[in-house]
């Protein structure tokens, strides 16, 4: 089976860019943009959205392999197979 966005997720979160974000939260840096020539902070970001973002994942294809992939291991179907 083929499933290119999680797969594309499964690396974004084991790269040093994610431990780059957690580190900067831990640290208590809050990420802002420029919206309108106004500095805007934003709060509602999480660092799954910005991996998306940075690493072109579509997170509405990975809801749908996930619920495709969660449809095969309740049919009994393992990944070692």
């Amino acid at each position: 089976m083929n499933y290119p966005e999680c797969e594309k997720l499964i690396i974004a979160k084991n790269s040093e860019i994610k431990d780059f974000i957690d580190w900067m939260k831990q640290e208590g840096y809050v990420l802002c943009k420029v919206y309108r020539g106004e500095l805007r902070q934003t709060y509602n970001t999480t660092t799954i959205d910005l991996l998306g973002a940075f690493f072109s994942i579509d997170m509405d294809k990975v809801e749908e392999e996930k619920k495709k992939i969660l449809e095969l291991i309740g049919e009994g179907w393992t990944f070692l197979e």
